[in-house]
């Protein structure tokens, strides 16, 4: 019974902590889970980047080319944003893989695998602003306070129930539950990210028809070469529906801006194209 009782306690405490940590988003305007200061979020990201830039096989050399371009477009999104004051930065990683990723507080990296794919600067900008919106918009911050509440919760399951056979089992269920609720960014958290990443570039100087014609390529990757793009689909959900709205929200731009003609990439026609290495693990589709 008393331990029934502090499981009762354990939801209740994790009721409060959800009433108490949401706060209206000065970027979406949502009202948003934040159980992390700005300064937090920046250390956070700080010290998970050097390792993720690892995971991923490392960064390029910062005095590439590839390097200083990625840099300079990053920046210039980045400085039209709505948290230009963030300690940005910006990072090929060697992957051959079809991806980017932010980290809270300003840390952003591309795979060369992705770059090499992008037909114009323009297009490098969205994948940039696109990351870039999820860090303004604090969805890291925001997952984090949801998996803080679930282990809250688990832990009132596992205290309640953990005298039974039942108990174990309630926290594993609970957990992988947890862990595959936060594998992704949500829908609407990609739709905000693209309507803020659309909104950085235009500031930027880009022409969002950009944002189309990114899409169009990764879902055409999806199709022909799926081993290199699992991961992103896997965390950035990306559907006709969501190509659509960007072409809707492409159509409201104003007629000058979409006139803006697409900037090319800088040096040669594309960067050095990567030798067709297959992933591990890859089979021949068909």
């Amino acid at each position: 019974m008393d331990a029934i009782k502090t499981g009762i306690w354990a939801w209740l405490l994790a009721a409060l902590l959800l009433g108490a940590a949401c706060a209206a988003n000065p970027v979406t305007g949502e009202q948003q889970l934040a159980m992390m200061s700005e300064q937090e979020e920046i250390s956070v990201g700080a010290r998970a980047y050097p390792v993720a830039i690892d995971q991923y096989g490392g960064g390029l050399p910062k005095d590439s080319a590839m390097q200083a371009y990625v840099g300079r477009v990053g920046r210039r999104v980045a400085g039209s944003s709505h948290r230009p004051e963030l300690p940005w930065e910006f990072t090929v990683v060697e992957s051959e893989e079809v991806n980017a990723f932010a980290l809270p507080g300003g840390k952003i990296a591309i795979t060369r695998g992705l770059l090499v794919r992008l037909p114009d600067e323009d297009s490098l900008a969205f994948v940039l602003a696109h990351e870039a919106g999820h860090v303004t918009a604090r969805h890291f911050v925001s997952r984090h306070a949801k998996s803080s509440l679930i282990n809250l919760g688990v832990v009132g399951v596992g205290v309640a129930l953990g005298g039974s056979g039942w108990g174990g089992v309630a926290q594993r269920t609970a957990g992988t539950a947890g862990n595959l609720m936060l594998l992704s960014y949500s829908r609407d958290q990609e739709r905000q990210a693209d309507d803020l990443g659309s909104m950085y570039m235009i500031a930027a100087g880009y022409n969002p028809k950009a944002q189309v014609a990114v899409m169009e390529l990764l879902l055409k990757l999806r199709d022909k070469e799926p081993s290199y793009v699992a991961t992103l689909f896997s965390t950035h959900p990306l559907d006709q529906e969501r190509l659509q709205t960007a072409k809707r929200r492409v159509e409201k731009v104003s007629p000058e801006v979409l006139a803006r003609p697409m900037t090319p990439v800088p040096g040669p026609p594309k960067p050095p194209t990567l030798k067709r290495k297959r992933p591990s693990g890859y089979q021949q589709q068909g």
